[in-house]
């Protein structure tokens, strides 16, 4: 047993739980999320970093553990806009054949998504699921490079000496 908040005894696992709620909290305040999904976000980072190379080990901890390589074509933009397709018993005929709502994480030993339903803000899970997935994009150099973002200074600048706050 561990005396709480002792960080020589609880180093490695306080290290673990703040970087995951780094990652969840980057991940609630990029896609303007309510807290309240902090759970799924969680969970689709724990399901992403599961399925992501680590350093020293040459493969994920998924390989690792089942032997099966994997591919990423699975990995989504967390809270991005989705449609999901009923399926055929809950679909009629001048009715929309989709739910549309928002991707909030992956179901647990299956091959399903996770929806965040707009209109009832409740999570249901389907397999049949597009997409709008945005990239975030910086403005970048004119010349063509991939330099990043440019700061730009204005005439008044050039006279006070300094950029554009």
């Amino acid at each position: 047993m561990t005396a709480p908040s002792k960080a020589p005894q609880n180093g490695k696992a306080d290290s673990v739980n703040r970087k995951l709620m780094q990652r969840v909290r980057a991940a609630l305040l990029d896609s303007g999320a309510e807290e309240e999904l902090w759970a799924e976000a969680l969970a689709s980072v724990v399901h992403v970093l599961n399925r992501s190379p680590k350093a020293g080990l040459g493969l994920t901890p998924l390989e690792a553990v089942t032997g099966r390589g994997l591919n990423g074509s699975g990995f989504r933009v967390w809270r991005s806009r989705a449609w999901a397709l009923e399926t055929k018993k809950q679909q009629r005929k001048l009715e929309p054949r989709t739910d549309v709502g928002r991707f909030v994480g992956y179901t647990v030993g299956g091959k399903a998504y996770r929806v965040l339903d707009n209109g009832t803000n409740k999570v249901f899970e389907r397999r049949d699921v597009l997409m709008e997935e945005k990239q975030a994009k910086a403005e970048s150099s004119g010349d063509g490079s991939s330099a990043g973002p440019q700061l730009t200074m204005t005439a008044d600048s050039d006279k006070k000496g300094g950029m554009d706050e």
